[in-house]
């Protein structure tokens, strides 16, 4: 590729990345919401944070060689249990409301 070609691509992506940038300053924000599928105060979630809870295949099938549905194949890895809203000094949310958006 020549220098002017360079230069002109360079240019090209420069001007697509600051057009996507004030594109994506113009797209109303989604709002924030509990579990409950309520729009929690402030648009801040009712949690702290989440916790992936996984656990590792080998030592799981070691302690229990009759789970035949997670150590049958062999295909061993993490196994992902979960992901569970928290809150910072411990614990989680109780009594989530059934309906709502997830």
């Amino acid at each position: 590729m020549r220098p002017t070609n360079k230069a002109l691509m360079l240019l090209a992506l420069v001007v697509l990345g600051v057009l996507f940038a004030r594109w994506q300053r113009e797209l109303p924000q989604p709002q924030s919401r509990s579990l409950t599928g309520m729009p929690s105060e402030a648009g801040k979630p009712a949690f702290d944070y989440y916790l992936i809870a996984l656990s590792w295949s080998p030592s799981w099938c070691e302690s229990h060689p009759d789970d035949r549905e997670q150590c049958g194949r062999r295909g061993y890895g993490f196994i992902l249990h979960g992901l569970w809203p928290q809150y910072e000094n411990g614990g989680s949310p109780k009594d989530c409301g059934a309906g709502g958006e997830p």
